[in-house]
Protein backbone atom coordinates (compact mmCIF):
# COMPACT_ATOMS: atom_id res chain seq x y z
CA UNK A 1 0.00 0.00 0.00
CA UNK A 2 2.83 2.38 0.88
CA UNK A 3 4.59 1.60 -2.41
CA UNK A 4 1.34 2.20 -4.34
CA UNK A 5 0.82 5.60 -2.71
CA UNK A 6 4.45 6.48 -3.36
CA UNK A 7 4.06 5.53 -7.03
CA UNK A 8 0.95 7.69 -7.32
CA UNK A 9 2.76 10.64 -5.76
CA UNK A 10 5.70 10.20 -8.11
CA UNK A 11 3.36 9.97 -11.11
CA UNK A 12 1.51 13.11 -9.98
CA UNK A 13 4.64 15.21 -9.53
CA UNK A 14 6.22 13.98 -12.77
CA UNK A 15 3.01 14.85 -14.62
CA UNK A 16 2.81 18.22 -12.93
CA UNK A 17 6.42 18.96 -13.76
CA UNK A 18 5.90 17.98 -17.39
CA UNK A 19 2.82 20.19 -17.63
CA UNK A 20 4.67 23.14 -16.08
CA UNK A 21 7.62 22.67 -18.44
CA UNK A 22 5.29 22.51 -21.45
CA UNK A 23 3.35 25.59 -20.31
CA UNK A 24 6.59 27.49 -19.82
CA UNK A 25 7.75 26.47 -23.28
CA UNK A 26 4.47 27.63 -24.88
CA UNK A 27 4.62 30.91 -22.97
CA UNK A 28 8.09 31.66 -24.33
CA UNK A 29 7.08 31.17 -27.99
CA UNK A 30 6.95 34.35 -30.03
CA UNK A 31 5.14 34.84 -33.37
CA UNK A 32 7.16 35.56 -36.50
CA UNK A 33 6.60 36.26 -40.17
CA UNK A 34 9.99 34.78 -41.06
CA UNK A 35 9.49 31.05 -41.54
CA UNK A 36 9.59 28.57 -44.41
CA UNK A 37 5.90 28.90 -45.32
CA UNK A 38 3.68 26.86 -47.60
CA UNK A 39 3.57 28.44 -51.05
CA UNK A 40 0.06 29.86 -50.68
CA UNK A 41 0.98 31.42 -47.32
CA UNK A 42 4.43 32.60 -48.31
CA UNK A 43 3.71 36.17 -49.41
CA UNK A 44 1.47 38.52 -47.44
CA UNK A 45 -0.31 41.38 -49.18
CA UNK A 46 0.87 44.84 -48.16
CA UNK A 47 -1.76 47.57 -48.02
CA UNK A 48 -1.31 51.32 -48.33
CA UNK A 49 -4.52 52.96 -47.12
CA UNK A 50 -5.37 56.51 -48.13
CA UNK A 51 -8.92 57.55 -47.40
CA UNK A 52 -11.27 55.30 -49.35
CA UNK A 53 -8.50 54.03 -51.63
CA UNK A 54 -6.25 51.08 -50.87
CA UNK A 55 -3.12 50.25 -52.85
CA UNK A 56 -2.73 46.47 -52.53
CA UNK A 57 0.62 44.86 -53.34
CA UNK A 58 0.94 41.10 -53.95
CA UNK A 59 -2.68 39.99 -54.16
CA UNK A 60 -2.48 36.22 -54.56
CA UNK A 61 -3.72 34.81 -57.88
CA UNK A 62 -2.80 31.10 -57.92
CA UNK A 63 -4.31 28.33 -60.02
CA UNK A 64 -4.84 24.79 -58.77
CA UNK A 65 -5.36 21.23 -59.93
CA UNK A 66 -6.72 19.26 -57.01
CA UNK A 67 -4.53 20.23 -54.07
CA UNK A 68 -1.57 21.01 -56.33
CA UNK A 69 -0.58 24.61 -57.10
CA UNK A 70 0.10 24.79 -60.86
CA UNK A 71 0.42 28.56 -61.33
CA UNK A 72 1.89 30.98 -58.78
CA UNK A 73 1.13 34.61 -59.50
CA UNK A 74 0.54 37.88 -57.67
CA UNK A 75 -0.67 41.26 -58.84
CA UNK A 76 -0.97 44.79 -57.54
CA UNK A 77 -4.30 46.55 -57.47
CA UNK A 78 -5.74 49.86 -56.32
CA UNK A 79 -9.31 49.69 -55.08
CA UNK A 80 -11.77 52.29 -53.89
CA UNK A 81 -13.95 50.78 -51.17
CA UNK A 82 -16.82 52.99 -52.33
CA UNK A 83 -16.90 50.81 -55.48
CA UNK A 84 -17.80 47.61 -53.60
CA UNK A 85 -21.19 46.52 -54.95
CA UNK A 86 -21.79 43.43 -52.78
CA UNK A 87 -20.19 41.13 -50.22
CA UNK A 88 -20.61 37.36 -49.85
CA UNK A 89 -19.75 35.31 -46.81
CA UNK A 90 -18.11 32.23 -48.33
CA UNK A 91 -18.20 29.18 -46.10
CA UNK A 92 -17.55 25.47 -46.27
CA UNK A 93 -16.95 22.55 -43.91
CA UNK A 94 -14.11 20.05 -43.66
CA UNK A 95 -15.49 16.54 -44.29
CA UNK A 96 -12.24 14.85 -43.20
CA UNK A 97 -12.39 16.40 -39.72
CA UNK A 98 -15.34 14.25 -38.75
CA UNK A 99 -17.45 17.12 -37.41
CA UNK A 100 -19.13 19.98 -39.24
CA UNK A 101 -16.60 22.70 -38.43
CA UNK A 102 -16.37 25.47 -40.99
CA UNK A 103 -13.97 27.95 -42.50
CA UNK A 104 -15.30 31.29 -43.65
CA UNK A 105 -13.95 34.15 -45.75
CA UNK A 106 -15.37 37.29 -47.34
CA UNK A 107 -15.77 37.79 -51.09
CA UNK A 108 -15.96 41.44 -52.21
CA UNK A 109 -17.44 42.33 -55.62
CA UNK A 110 -16.35 45.62 -57.23
CA UNK A 111 -18.04 47.86 -59.76
CA UNK A 112 -15.56 46.89 -62.51
CA UNK A 113 -16.46 43.21 -62.15
CA UNK A 114 -13.33 42.20 -60.23
CA UNK A 115 -13.41 40.31 -56.94
CA UNK A 116 -11.15 40.15 -53.89
CA UNK A 117 -11.36 37.72 -51.00
CA UNK A 118 -10.11 38.27 -47.46
CA UNK A 119 -9.50 35.15 -45.41
CA UNK A 120 -8.23 34.92 -41.83
CA UNK A 121 -6.12 31.77 -41.63
CA UNK A 122 -3.67 29.70 -39.62
CA UNK A 123 -0.42 30.35 -41.49
CA UNK A 124 1.36 27.05 -41.99
CA UNK A 125 4.94 26.13 -42.73
CA UNK A 126 6.03 23.66 -45.40
CA UNK A 127 5.13 20.05 -44.53
CA UNK A 128 3.00 21.31 -41.62
CA UNK A 129 -0.53 19.95 -41.29
CA UNK A 130 -3.29 21.78 -39.45
CA UNK A 131 -4.08 20.40 -36.02
CA UNK A 132 -6.86 21.75 -33.81
CA UNK A 133 -5.04 20.93 -30.57
CA UNK A 134 -1.84 22.52 -31.85
CA UNK A 135 -3.73 25.71 -32.65
CA UNK A 136 -4.49 26.08 -28.94
CA UNK A 137 -0.78 26.12 -28.12
CA UNK A 138 0.73 28.68 -30.48
CA UNK A 139 1.53 26.23 -33.26
CA UNK A 140 0.52 28.66 -36.05
CA UNK A 141 0.76 32.34 -36.80
CA UNK A 142 -2.30 34.35 -37.81
CA UNK A 143 -2.50 35.56 -41.41
CA UNK A 144 -4.89 37.73 -43.42
CA UNK A 145 -4.84 36.38 -46.97
CA UNK A 146 -5.93 38.72 -49.79
CA UNK A 147 -6.57 36.81 -53.01
CA UNK A 148 -8.32 37.10 -56.32
CA UNK A 149 -11.82 35.65 -56.05
CA UNK A 150 -11.07 32.99 -58.67
CA UNK A 151 -8.00 31.88 -56.69
CA UNK A 152 -9.70 31.58 -53.31
CA UNK A 153 -12.87 29.89 -54.56
CA UNK A 154 -11.26 27.52 -57.06
CA UNK A 155 -8.71 26.44 -54.43
CA UNK A 156 -11.55 25.06 -52.31
CA UNK A 157 -13.60 23.65 -55.20
CA UNK A 158 -10.55 21.87 -56.66
CA UNK A 159 -10.10 20.14 -53.30
CA UNK A 160 -13.61 18.72 -53.65
CA UNK A 161 -15.15 20.92 -50.95
CA UNK A 162 -18.77 22.07 -51.18
CA UNK A 163 -18.49 25.85 -51.06
CA UNK A 164 -21.34 28.27 -50.36
CA UNK A 165 -21.59 32.01 -50.94
CA UNK A 166 -24.11 33.78 -48.71
CA UNK A 167 -24.86 37.35 -49.89
CA UNK A 168 -24.76 39.77 -46.97
CA UNK A 169 -27.27 42.56 -46.54
CA UNK A 170 -24.98 45.55 -45.96
CA UNK A 171 -25.28 49.19 -46.99
CA UNK A 172 -22.68 50.80 -49.22
CA UNK A 173 -21.15 52.51 -46.18
CA UNK A 174 -21.03 49.21 -44.24
CA UNK A 175 -19.40 47.38 -47.16
CA UNK A 176 -16.74 50.07 -47.41
CA UNK A 177 -16.10 50.11 -43.66
CA UNK A 178 -15.86 46.31 -43.57
CA UNK A 179 -13.10 46.21 -46.20
CA UNK A 180 -11.25 49.10 -44.54
CA UNK A 181 -11.48 47.48 -41.11
CA UNK A 182 -10.09 44.18 -42.36
CA UNK A 183 -7.33 45.96 -44.31
CA UNK A 184 -6.26 47.82 -41.17
CA UNK A 185 -6.32 44.58 -39.15
CA UNK A 186 -4.26 42.84 -41.84
CA UNK A 187 -1.59 45.52 -41.83
CA UNK A 188 -1.42 45.48 -38.04
CA UNK A 189 -0.88 41.71 -38.02
CA UNK A 190 1.63 41.88 -40.87
CA UNK A 191 3.72 44.40 -38.94
CA UNK A 192 3.10 42.86 -35.51
CA UNK A 193 2.70 39.08 -35.87
CA UNK A 194 0.23 37.24 -33.66
CA UNK A 195 -0.69 33.62 -33.03
CA UNK A 196 -3.75 31.92 -34.47
CA UNK A 197 -6.01 30.29 -31.88
CA UNK A 198 -8.99 28.15 -32.85
CA UNK A 199 -11.02 29.46 -29.90
CA UNK A 200 -10.32 33.19 -29.73
CA UNK A 201 -8.40 34.27 -32.83
CA UNK A 202 -9.72 32.28 -35.76
CA UNK A 203 -11.25 32.58 -39.24
CA UNK A 204 -14.86 32.81 -38.08
CA UNK A 205 -14.07 35.35 -35.39
CA UNK A 206 -11.97 37.44 -37.79
CA UNK A 207 -14.66 37.64 -40.46
CA UNK A 208 -17.99 37.52 -38.62
CA UNK A 209 -16.98 39.80 -35.76
CA UNK A 210 -16.02 42.42 -38.34
CA UNK A 211 -19.35 41.96 -40.14
CA UNK A 212 -21.28 42.36 -36.89
CA UNK A 213 -19.15 45.34 -35.88
CA UNK A 214 -19.92 47.36 -39.00
CA UNK A 215 -23.58 46.42 -38.80
CA UNK A 216 -23.86 47.71 -35.26
CA UNK A 217 -23.07 45.01 -32.67
CA UNK A 218 -19.43 44.00 -32.16
CA UNK A 219 -20.16 41.55 -29.34
CA UNK A 220 -22.90 39.57 -31.10
CA UNK A 221 -20.38 36.97 -32.26
CA UNK A 222 -19.14 36.28 -28.74
CA UNK A 223 -22.68 35.85 -27.44
CA UNK A 224 -23.60 33.40 -30.20
CA UNK A 225 -20.30 31.69 -31.01
CA UNK A 226 -21.62 28.15 -30.54
CA UNK A 227 -24.45 28.83 -33.01
CA UNK A 228 -21.91 29.52 -35.75
CA UNK A 229 -19.61 26.53 -35.99
CA UNK A 230 -21.45 24.88 -38.90
CA UNK A 231 -22.64 26.02 -42.32
CA UNK A 232 -26.27 25.57 -41.30
CA UNK A 233 -25.70 27.39 -38.01
CA UNK A 234 -24.18 30.42 -39.72
CA UNK A 235 -26.93 30.49 -42.35
CA UNK A 236 -29.72 30.20 -39.79
CA UNK A 237 -28.31 32.83 -37.47
CA UNK A 238 -27.48 35.40 -40.15
CA UNK A 239 -30.94 34.93 -41.64
CA UNK A 240 -32.63 35.45 -38.26
CA UNK A 241 -30.74 38.71 -37.57
CA UNK A 242 -31.47 40.04 -41.06
CA UNK A 243 -27.93 40.02 -42.44
CA UNK A 244 -28.56 37.70 -45.39
CA UNK A 245 -29.73 39.20 -48.66
CA UNK A 246 -31.80 36.11 -49.50
CA UNK A 247 -35.61 35.92 -49.64
CA UNK A 248 -37.14 33.42 -47.24
CA UNK A 249 -38.81 31.36 -49.96
CA UNK A 250 -35.47 30.33 -51.53
CA UNK A 251 -34.12 26.79 -50.84
CA UNK A 252 -31.41 26.07 -48.22
CA UNK A 253 -27.78 27.09 -48.48
CA UNK A 254 -26.95 24.31 -50.96
CA UNK A 255 -28.44 26.56 -53.66
CA UNK A 256 -25.60 29.06 -53.18
CA UNK A 257 -22.64 26.93 -54.14
CA UNK A 258 -19.98 29.16 -55.66
CA UNK A 259 -19.14 26.44 -58.15
CA UNK A 260 -22.61 26.97 -59.62
CA UNK A 261 -22.44 30.78 -59.67
CA UNK A 262 -19.38 31.47 -61.81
Amino acid sequence: MVKKKLSLHIFFFVGLGTLCAFSLHVATLTPSNNRDWKSYHNVLTTLDISGSKIDMHNVRNFRYEGELVVVKDYYDKIVDVRDITSVDLVTYSFPDVGIDVIHSLLLFHFKDGSTTTISVEARREKDEMYNVIGSLFRAYELAYIFADGQDAISQRVERGLVVYALPLKLSQAERALLFLTLAEDAERIRLNPAFYNVLVNNCIYGTLQSVFAVSGDRDIYIRNVFSMVSVEGVYDYLFRVGLLDIPRELPPVSSFRVSERR
